[in-house]
């Protein structure tokens, strides 16, 4: 019998949001620089090494303003290479290596830097939907009128979770993830650990640990890539349950750091009045100062802006998705979650 599985292909596949890209000479010939990749994908899964800058260049040249792509240089390639690349909206962050410089430095800062671009989610970019009607006959509105990417967005994962689940999802989910992470014991461990102890009711400890989980499921978020969204389908319908069963019952405000390109912006602007959908679950913070910190953390490139998102939500209004105060639910104590 065929599965989801048989459908997704790992080859070069980054399933999560960041990815490492080393280009070097020497990146695969030196027991230094494999050991280096070993120790750096425990950070970043996703890594890519390159000895010729062409094929580098090409590549990065090809992915997709979504994702979010870190790079390594060595110092041979990095006077002609780094000014090609650095206006790619994509790449935050180069390193680097010149011929003095300690690997271990550069592993460390790596890592420390991840760290905190994992844990503040500002440089994350955020699926935005805007719900257009502007198409009217004879004054009335028709069936013209709705937006259909918006509608997708909105309708797919209510589709998907309503499909009856079964055993197998979550071992072929488990299955995946020991694939994509074959040689990465930092984080096969983390899936042995889920695949042995995983209960409903902490789902969302699980959401918010940023483990392999969170990385996956808000790529694919993002992106609406059906298959893995199917695998995901009983976390997905755990979260929402536990969001149902804790969701706040007074109107609460609640604040979000992000980054976003200017023509994001400009379109927020420009769509004042309009019904606008995040696709993945949000978090937030109670606390305005405390999100306002997380912008001390990053650097800001000529195509990004700061934006502050004060966000009021009323749990009386009809038909609103729950969202909670997950404070005990969470694996750490200082957010929300908005769905």
């Amino acid at each position: 019998m065929a599965t989801v599985l048989s459908n997704i292909t790992f080859e070069n596949e980054n399933f999560e949001i960041y990815s490492l890209i080393w280009l070097d000479a020497s990146v695969n010939s030196s027991q230094e620089n494999r050991r280096a990749q070993k120790q750096l994908r425990t950070s970043i899964n996703h890594l890519l090494s390159f000895e010729d800058d062409q094929l580098c260049f090409d590549y990065l040249k090809s992915r997709g303003k979504d994702d979010r792509i870190i790079v390594i240089v060595s110092g041979q390639f990095g006077q002609t290479f780094i000014p090609k690349i650095v206006h790619f909206r994509h790449i935050i962050a180069i390193y680097i290596k010149g011929v003095q410089t300690k690997l271990d430095i550069i592993i460390n800062q790596i890592k420390s830097d991840q760290n905190q671009r994992q844990h503040s989610k500002i440089s994350e970019a955020l699926l935005i939907e805007i719900f257009n009607s502007n198409t009217k006959v004879e004054g009335q509105s028709t069936t013209s009128d709705l937006d259909g990417q918006f509608l997708h967005s909105q309708i797919l994962i209510e589709c998907l979770i309503k499909i009856k689940l079964n055993s197998r999802d979550e071992k072929e989910l488990i299955s995946l993830c020991k694939q994509y992470y074959e040689g990465n014991e930092y984080d096969l461990n983390i899936v042995k650990e889920f695949q042995t102890n995983y209960l409903p009711e902490k789902s969302i400890w699980w959401y918010t640990r940023e483990s392999f989980l969170y990385r996956i499921l808000n790529k694919a978020l993002r992106t609406q890539n059906i298959d893995l969204l199917y695998l995901f389908r009983f976390f997905i319908n755990d979260i929402e349950q536990q969001l149902e069963e804790n969701k706040c019952k007074n109107p609460v405000r609640v604040y979000r750091s992000q980054l976003m390109s200017k023509d994001e912006v400009r379109i927020l602007k420009i769509s004042i009045g309009k019904i606008i959908s995040i696709n993945s679950f949000l978090s937030t913070s109670s606390n305005a100062e405390r999100a306002r910190c997380f912008f001390s953390c990053v650097d800001l490139s000529d195509d990004y802006e700061k934006v502050f998102f004060q966000i009021n939500a009323d749990p009386r209004i009809d038909n609103i998705k729950a969202f909670s105060n997950i404070t005990s639910l969470s694996y750490y104590s200082n957010e929300f979650v908005l769905v």
